[in-house]
């Protein structure tokens, strides 16, 4: 007997599952959500359900991160620029969907992230200057609204830059929940204007929330023990696996 989405409870409970795992991951991390799920998913979902799905869950387990982080207005400050510049070019991304392949962009960006990775784990000073912080945000947003578009994973530039302004943990967890909440309900709003999330996946979405806000509060608690230094040190060596398992898609695409 089909419950949602045509799972029986068995499948129904393996997706909770996944999503549990994927929150935890986040909750530790801050990001890593959808590359988790993504990479899980496809063996109880079709992909295309799996991407919508995601949209959900983003937008709903990051306002859980704000909450979970604290001074909200703080992260707001540190966030907008990048939400500004990532507003108008998500339709820029939507109109090169067809003259940029995939695979190309998938190398190209897992790249630069490798590099900034490595530069940041042997230069700790590399730092986003506060004179510069508006301008450098808006230059993300503006990339990574393009970036969002075309491959639906502009998480990697997100950290990176959230990572070089140098923020305390609880400060960095908020500002990065700020801009993938955005990103989430922007993603969430072209999937169902494309027609990908109906109903059905619409409310697998919303059932899925709750296990991943248990496993990112799970993550969370366990993310707070972890020192400041190695804290970073941890999400940079994420940044450059999966910059490493981009550029590995690309080339077998």
């Amino acid at each position: 007997m089909s419950l949602i989405a045509g799972l029986g409870p068995a499948a129904l409970l393996a997706v909770f599952a996944v999503y549990f795992v994927a929150g935890a991951v986040k909750g530790v991390l801050g990001f890593a959500l959808p590359l988790v799920s993504v990479a899980l998913l496809p063996f109880l979902v079709p992909v295309e359900t799996a991407l919508a799905l995601n949209g959900v869950v983003l937008f709903f387990t990051n306002l859980v991160q704000i909450r979970a982080a604290g001074d909200s207005a703080a992260a707001a400050g540190r966030a907008w620029p990048v939400v500004a510049g990532m507003i108008p070019a998500v339709p820029v991304g939507t109109l090169l969907v067809t003259s940029i392949a995939p695979a190309t962009l998938s190398i190209l960006l897992g790249a630069f992230i490798l590099i900034f990775a490595a530069l940041s784990l042997t230069k700790p000073n590399l730092r986003t200057p506060e004179t510069r912080r508006v301008p450098i945000g808006l230059a993300t947003g503006g990339v990574s609204g393009v970036v969002g578009a075309l491959t639906s994973a502009p998480g990697p530039i997100f950290v990176g830059y959230v990572v070089s302004l140098s923020l305390p943990r609880a400060l960095y967890m908020g500002t990065l929940g700020c801009i993938m909440a955005s990103f989430g309900l922007i993603l969430s709003l072209s999937f169902w204007s494309a027609g990908a999330v109906g109903r059905t996946e619409l409310l697998l979405g919303l059932l899925s929330v709750a296990p991943a806000s248990l496993g990112f509060l799970a993550g969370n608690r366990l993310g707070d023990r972890i020192p400041a230094e190695s804290f970073r040190r941890l999400v940079l060596a994420a940044l450059a696996l999966l910059a490493c398992l981009m550029i590995q898609r690309g080339l077998a695409g």
